[in-house]
């Protein structure tokens, strides 16, 4: 009897543990890149003081959590002209995708000078 309930007890305790790590609140690096320009994606310009934009790509841990946390329909990537194994979920400006080997990438933009989001890529 005593070892079955150690056995809850250290199960019950892994389980809280694994929920407190999946609801983590603290700060942690980012993988990813970014980049900064002016005119419109596709038909990037030198950023300028009245024209400063910058798309951010996100990866590795943050980007699944990204993924998993966005309450949409996950559809097939129809990105691009190859046949894809990826899927896709879009919420606004936020895309995010991931491939069948589970590596995922999110992207999304801001516009400097109006403080709005807005696409991360073309496609």
């Amino acid at each position: 009897m005593k070892t079955a309930l150690m056995i809850v007890a250290v199960g019950l305790a892994g389980a809280s543990a694994a929920a407190l790590a999946a609801n983590d609140t603290g700060t942690s690096p980012l993988q990813g890149d970014y980049m900064v320009y002016g005119g419109e994606l596709g038909d990037q310009q030198p950023a300028t003081e009245r024209d400063t934009k910058i798309s951010f790509w996100v990866k590795g841990a943050l980007a699944r959590r990204m993924f998993d946390a966005m309450a949409v329909a996950t559809v097939q990537d129809g990105c691009g002209e190859e046949e894809s194994d990826s899927v896709r979920r879009i919420r606004g400006d936020v895309h995010c995708t991931r491939e069948k080997s589970g590596a995922t990438e999110c992207n999304f933009g801001i516009d400097m000078r109006s403080g709005k989001s807005r696409n991360g890529q073309i496609c």
